[in-house]
């Protein structure tokens, strides 16, 4: 009678019943038998009461009951399920010593429970003793060595196992099975092998369930798969399989590491749709892909839209946002995050500080960017990494502070922390715009001893210290570097070795470059002409300048402002005046805007032809475009004046200096002056003098 109700209670589930009804039978004297305690036993296993399940199995020995293999396969499977796979070991090694015949049952759930406890090896073992014996095995055991493996990351054993399971016709390998697999396949990003799992279900139809799609999803994010990844969730909605939080957090993800923020989002509206809450995850993804994707202000919607839903945020989703004020130059937004995340439980890491770093380091703000930098090394638990230390480095070197840079290099040593080609970079060219150029090299000498390998913007960062500190050979000297290691040119690697030559009068040398650059197929622009252009007009070499700049219009390189002035000083100074204005007017043709500089070179080539009415015209033109004369510009229409005998002239445009603010300085005068002697007018010219001995040093040429 107990026996048949403790049994009916085992197989609707009723643990409690059973033990009660045990309970009942103890008080009314009744002898249980090895069926009541198997019965019992196996309606505390259903339930995972691995502790009453044992109880049983004792008090089954106190009552000189033979515990037999159901009973003992049952408190195995019981304590497996109850998650204390010591235990379900041990009782299986009991097993085996008191000669208790095991079964599929007891190898299944010692299997599982190597499977919880990380024991791979233990459950292959168990499975071969398996296979060896009578007992049938089933596609449960299967996958329970299966997902041991897999687990273990042991993947490929995973897939042999699963590959034996398949090539045993009494094996009906099912979903569960399948699913162990290709949860192999996710854990080590094999997607291929994974899709290839979802054709053989499909084949054998073997329904796919969420979990199937979950984990091949899963494969295809980890590889960066994301059009896989796609596809798979809509093939989900064909086979009305029913996606969870886990499908589209893994969707998210493969989107993210793709960059497709819009895809992204597309999949976190789908979330809402489908009455799935969204989590930190799904939205930490989602902020990444807008972040990475260029979409930095839909990244921020989507971190304030996190908090006003009252979603629990995490280090990844600040990282992002971070990320993203500093791609939108909102440093101070920056700050505020961080300090948020500093706040909060969330642990930090060095990439947040390294974003934080380098939205200050963009907007020019490197006091603030160090001092983050510096609030990172302080904190214990950050390990501040290469991409820290660049954003700190490159902070430096867009202040020109060079000093720092270098001592953050040391810091670096002295850490054990890898200098990366960025960071060299980085130091170099802060070492360039202090005017280091000695410095500059030693990094680079650092560089090759620390096996980094340098790149075009290395060499271009040397070439441009190199320049800036007059060292044309070294300049040239890298050109070959470049050359012999395959590095590829560039605009501004000519340019700046063009430049160091022109600055060193070595203008032969920057013409071949110019050469050599063309050879190289390395597109000419309107920098590297007028520093070519520049290096002629310094050595008077006028044909040349005027040769180049020709080349350049030709090339439809832009012709700007700084190549006219350059090519019409050029002219101007080799006493090609006429060529001079031709090119003014060229430049007006053209519709580039001049300058001061512009008609300063114009009116002194107007003073060498003594065109003094080309003169008048050029500043008022001066006028009506609204760049305003300055002092060498009144000096010099004065002594086109003074050559011409204008001396009313000359007087009139003194007098509109001394209207306009401007001092008059010696030179001023004496042109004046001279303008009026030679026209006879020596009262005008006596006036001039005493005006000048009042508020201007007198030369000994006036007196004369």
């Amino acid at each position: 009678t107990f026996n048949a109700a403790i049994s009916a209670c085992e197989k609707r589930g009723e643990w409690e019943k059973a033990c009660q009804l045990f309970g009942l039978m103890e008080l009314r004297a009744v002898l249980a038998s090895t069926i009541t305690f198997n019965a019992a036993i196996s309606s505390c296993e259903k339930a995972h009461r691995w502790e009453e399940a044992l109880r049983f199995l004792r008090v089954m020995e106190q009552c000189n009951i033979q515990s037999n293999r159901i009973a003992f396969s049952a408190a195995i499977s019981a304590c497996e399920k109850g998650g204390k796979w010591e235990k379900a070991l041990q009782l299986f090694s009991e097993m085996g010593q008191r000669e208790v015949e095991s079964s599929t049952t007891a190898f299944n759930a010692a299997i599982s429970a190597c499977e919880t406890g990380g024991r791979w090896a233990k459950a292959l073992q168990f499975l071969r003793l398996l296979l060896q014996s009578t007992m049938q095995s089933g596609s449960i055991t299967f996958a329970a060595a299966v997902t041991a493996c897999e687990k273990a990351g042991e993947w490929e054993r995973a897939l042999n196992i699963f590959s034996n399971a398949m090539d045993r016709a009494h094996v009906e390998v099912d979903t569960i099975c399948f699913n162990s697999a290709v949860s192999a396949c996710e854990k080590a990003g094999k997607w291929e092998i994974a899709l290839q799992l979802l054709c053989v279900m499909a084949q054998r139809e073997v329904p796919c369930s969420t979990i199937t799609f979950n984990a091949a999803i899963s494969a295809c994010e980890k590889r960066g798969e994301w059009e896989k990844a796609c596809q798979l969730f809509g093939l989900m909605e064909l086979r009305a399989v029913l996606a969870s939080t886990i499908t589209f957090n893994a969707a998210i993800s493969s989107c993210e590491k793709a960059h497709r923020w819009e895809e992204a989002l597309r999949f976190l509206r789908v979330m809402e749709q489908c009455n799935i809450q969204s989590n930190r995850i799904a939205f930490s993804a989602a902020i990444s892909a807008c972040e990475k994707g260029g979409k930095w202000e839909k990244a921020l919607q989507l971190f304030s839209e996190m908090g006003q839903r009252e979603v629990e945020s995490s280090t990844t989703a600040f990282n992002a946002a971070i990320s993203a004020c500093e791609t939108g130059g909102r440093w101070a937004k920056a700050l505020q995050f961080l300090r948020l995340l500093l706040q909060s439980t969330m642990q930090s890491g060095s990439i947040t500080f390294a974003a934080a770093v380098t939205a200050c380091e963009k907007a020019g703000e490197w006091e603030r960017a160090l001092n983050i930098f510096s609030n990172a090394m302080d904190r214990a638990h950050v390990e501040v990494d290469t991409i820290c230390f660049n954003s700190a480095v490159s902070a430096c070197e867009k202040a020109g502070k060079w000093e720092i840079a270098l001592q953050l290099l040391c810091v670096m040593a002295q850490r054990e922390v890898p200098c990366s080609t960025i960071t060299f970079n980085a130091a170099i060219s802060a070492c360039e715009k202090g005017g280091e150029w000695q410095n500059a090299l030693k990094l680079f000498a650092a560089m090759a001893k620390s096996s980094v390998e340098f790149d075009r913007v290395t060499v271009n960062a040397l070439i441009s210290a190199c320049e800036k500190g007059g060292q044309w050979e070294r300049a040239l000297c890298q050109i070959h570097l470049m050359a012999q290691t395959y590095v590829e040119y560039d605009t501004v690697t000519f340019s700046a070795a063009i430049s160091a030559c022109e600055k060193c009068g070595e203008w032969e040398q920057g013409l071949q470059i110019l050469n050599f650059m063309a050879s190289s197929q390395v597109g000419l622009n309107t920098i590297t002409f007028s520093a070519a252009i520049s290096a002629c007009e310094n050595f008077g070499e006028w044909e040349k300048a005027l040769y180049l700049f020709r080349k350049m219009v030709q090339s439809k390189a832009e012709s700007n402002v700084v190549a006219y002035n350059t090519v019409i000083s050029a002219c101007e100074k080799g006493g090609a005046w006429g060529m001079a204005l031709q090119l003014f007017d060229m430049m007006a043709e053209s519709e580039v805007e001049f300058d001061a500089i512009t008609f300063n070179t114009a009116i002194s080539a107007c003073e060498t032809d003594c065109a003094w009415q080309k003169t008048f015209h050029l500043l008022g033109l001066m006028t009506v475009c609204k760049v305003k004369a300055g002092t060498i510009t009144f000096d010099t229409a004065i002594k086109c004046c003074e050559k011409s005998s204008q001396w009313a002239t000359a007087l009139h445009l003194l007098g509109t200096m001394s209207e306009s603010i401007l001092e008059s300085n010696t030179g001023t005068y004496n042109s004046a002056i001279r303008a009026c002697e030679r026209n006879g007018e020596w009262e005008r010219a006596l006036q001039l003098f005493y005006m000048m001995a009042q508020g201007v040093d007198v030369d000994m040429a006036t007196l004369s």
